[in-house]
């Protein structure tokens, strides 16, 4: 596997050249960071995207669903789904893209916006900036990919171009299978590639052993029992998987639980009944975003530790339970989080 992994490294390094667009800031801009949270609807109540400070940042019209929520630099992205199967992509607050083919899958890259799109016929296609880039097989495992230097990276399990059953993983049109036979995808929970292929993380349920294991450089891994996986994403060259940790043995409660380079920590709380369901990150930091998994509850920790959320204004409806007063302001970990995002804010600095 090993030499699979070398071999697409060095191909996709020799025909890649991409502009990442990263341009220098002026001298008098500086950037600190902010995270972008989109919160839950309620009757009446429209789904809205908040900062740390509890600004409301976007609010959808009524009937729209946030679905996730990315960055790229300042600009924010946002897709939404309809009831009546429109989707719409959204930036920085104005509607860049609207159809109904559903999307399944939804990233920006270098400020390219790369969708898994399906369209009425259920034909599905990889698209780049809403134009379809290649067809999409039923044999890929089209719920999950990554983008790295514009190669859209799939997972795949099936008999593609006649090999017999074996699994791999797609960059664009050209299929990459491990070649040794001891890998069968039943399930993949999350596929991240590093800057310039250095990486590559695959998180799965083994088709063969029905265990979580994560495929990371090269190496075959299995998780620590009784931890399941839900994503996973390469940040700063470490492996974070995210997911829940089973209390104990015969027990239906659950612990938020992140395992970072194979060593397992549970996310303080509360109680049992959590589970750790995405991560934004920016240079060191790492957010994750925590959820109840029974209710509309969130916590989102920083570098592994809890933050607090700011309140915000809410009707009197949504007075906190069991509480006999409404002062106008409600936590956002009780509106319940949906996706969140770290966006860059470029401040004005003198230059005298």
């Amino acid at each position: 596997m090993k030499k699979l992994l070398f071999f697409v490294m060095a191909v996709m390094a020799l025909t890649s050249c991409y502009d990442d667009k990263n341009e220098p800031l002026p001298l008098d801009e500086k950037t600190t960071t902010t995270l972008y949270m989109a919160v839950n609807g309620y009757a009446g109540i429209p789904e809205a995207i908040y900062n740390l400070d509890g600004e409301k940042i976007f609010e959808c019209q009524e009937g729209g669903h946030i679905q996730s929520l990315v960055s790229y630099h300042s600009d924010w992205y946002a897709l939404i789904c309809w009831g009546n199967g429109v989707y719409q992509v959204v930036k920085n607050g104005n509607v860049i893209h609207e159809g109904d083919g559903k999307i399944h899958c939804f990233t920006v890259y270098c400020g390219d916006v790369y969708t898994v799109l399906e369209n009425n016929n259920k034909t599905i296609w990889a698209c780049k900036n809403f134009q379809r880039m290649f067809d999409v097989t039923d044999d890929m495992m089209y719920y999950t990919f990554t983008v790295c230097q514009g190669f859209v990276c799939l997972p795949f399990c099936g008999d593609i171009g006649g090999m017999g059953v074996k699994s791999g993983f797609t960059m664009n049109d050209s299929h990459f299978s491990f070649e040794d036979g001891d890998m069968q995808f039943n399930w993949v929970y999350g596929i991240d590639i590093g800057d310039q292929f250095s990486e590559m993380l695959i998180t799965f349920e083994d088709g063969l052993t029905r265990k979580y294991m994560y495929w990371w450089n090269g190496t075959k891994h299995e998780c620590p029992d009784g931890f399941v996986p839900i994503s996973s994403r390469l940040v700063n060259g470490h492996a974070f998987i995210l997911g829940y940790k089973i209390a104990s043995l015969g027990s239906s409660m659950v612990l938020p639980t992140v395992l970072i380079d194979g060593v397992e920590t549970v996310l303080n709380n509360d109680g049992a009944g959590w589970r750790a369901v995405s991560m934004a990150a920016h240079d060191a930091d790492t957010y994750i975003l925590v959820n109840l998994e029974t209710g509309t509850y969130s916590y989102v920790y920083k570098n592994l530790q809890p933050i607090r959320l700011p309140d915000v204004t809410t009707p009197y409806q949504l007075v906190p339970y069991g509480s006999d007063q409404h002062d106008g302001k409600t936590n956002l970990s009780i509106l319940g989080i949906k996706a969140i995002a770290v966006v860059e804010v470029i401040e004005k600095t003198s230059t005298l």
